[in-house]
């Protein structure tokens, strides 16, 4: 039986040009998500599959940070799981630089000792950017909110270390995507360290 408080698991992990998947740094998935028994997103949804390698280090990053997402931050397309991926820009190091995409799903993160709070939890799943808003504030167990993140993270990890090789453009998209891993895989050992797995 699925544990409802918190419930994230994704299905159909691919590639967006599964022909070019070289030069294709993120990943896609379809999801199924449930915070306190309601359904946020699922597979069977006529929507299309979120970037779930960028997800995942958002996902990460909430493990071990406060996240909080006013309408202002949804608006401008930091979701913490989005539907596009991202760009690198920039050097010393490069930076990810989120697109414009409107489409998003958010929550709010707030840690307390052991416990994380839930809460402002909010979708769009249209270019339009109307924000579904969902009447959830929940408080849960570290462990319950990090255990299932941390076994997507995993998935996605071993997707992406079973991908042919990739092609980059310049010395910045490789050093960008260096970067991105770099962080991922340091924030994926330190939640399973903390899981004790």
């Amino acid at each position: 039986m699925i544990d409802r408080t918190f419930h994230i698991e994704i299905y159909n992990i691919r590639w967006i040009n599964e022909g070019n998947n070289e030069q294709d740094y993120c990943s896609h998935a379809d999801i199924k998500l449930l915070i306190d028994n309601i359904e946020i997103d699922d597979p069977s949804d006529d929507t299309d599959p979120w970037c779930i390698s960028t997800a995942s280090l958002h996902l990460l990053r909430s493990t071990h940070e406060n996240v909080l997402y006013t309408d202002e931050e949804h608006h401008a397309d930091q979701h913490m799981i989005p539907h596009c991926g991202h760009a690198i820009v920039g050097d010393n190091p490069p930076i990810f630089a989120y697109g414009t995409c409107p489409i998003g799903i958010n929550w709010s993160v707030q840690h307390n000792n052991d416990s994380i709070r839930l809460f402002d939890v909010k979708a769009s799943w249209s270019i339009s950017g109307e924000i579904c808003r969902f009447p959830i504030d929940i408080q849960l167990a570290w462990d319950e909110y990090a255990a299932p993140i941390c076994n997507l993270a995993l998935a996605v990890k071993r997707f992406h270390d079973s991908a042919a090789p990739k092609v980059f453009n310049n010395e910045e998209d490789k050093q960008g995507v260096s970067s991105f891993w770099q962080e991922y895989n340091d924030l994926l050992d330190k939640c399973a360290h903390k899981l004790g797995s």
